[in-house]
Parts: structure tokens; sequence; C-alpha cells
């Protein structure tokens, strides 16, 4: 079986660290060992839960209705979530992100990364 991913896609570099860390950090709370892939080339065909930063241009990748990937979007901007329904994303994250919220978000995405733990 394939290890799932994470995929971060933030055009900031600073926000790019910090949710890694956040990533890294909801890691280690729950002693989860998964990959994080902060730049490219993106995998898709792997399981894959995906960060996609919609405060620039660049629109997400079309992953669904593959069950094997979850796609959270996250802006600056709380309207930029009515713009993401064409994607059907499994949640959206204002910026800057907190834990509290990025642990909601994994919780409701849990079958998808528990299938896929060593």
């Amino acid at each position: 079986m394939e290890r799932i991913q994470f995929i971060v896609q933030m055009q900031d570099l600073e926000e790019r660290r910090r949710l890694c860390r956040l990533l890294r950090g909801w890691m280690e709370l729950y002693s989860i060992s998964l990959e994080v892939v902060a730049e490219p080339p993106y995998d898709y065909q792997r399981p894959s839960i995906v960060f996609w930063d919609l405060d620039y241009d660049v629109l997400p990748p079309q992953l669904f209705p593959r069950k094997e990937h979850a796609l959270f979007v996250c802006s600056a901007d709380p309207q930029a979530a009515i713009r993401s329904y064409p994607f059907h994303p499994n949640g959206f994250l204002q910026k800057p992100i907190r834990m509290e919220q990025l642990e909601k978000a994994l919780r409701r995405c849990a079958p998808l990364w528990w299938n896929y733990l060593d």
C-alpha cells in the first residue's frame, strides 16, 4: 500500500513553512508519520491531503471524485470559500492557519489518512 502524503501548495514561503511546521507538530502530537511535500513535482497519483492557497491565480488540481485524496483550500479572504465550491474541497482554512483549525480539518478526513498509516 502506498503511503499518503501531505502536499502544501503555498506561494508565500513563510506561509508554506508555517503550515509544514503545523503539520509536523500535528504528526508528532499523534505519533503519526506521513510525508510532507512542499516543493514540486507533485505526485497526485499517490493518496494525498492537499492544502492549496487560493490567494494566487493558480487553480487547484481536479482531484475528485477520487476518494484517496482530500483538498483543503486556504485563503486570507473568507469570501474565497465560496469561489472554491467548483473544486469540491473537503474544507476551507482561513489564513493564517492555526493548529485548532488544522486539527478540525484533518479529523474530517481521518478515514483517508488512517487507512494509509504504516
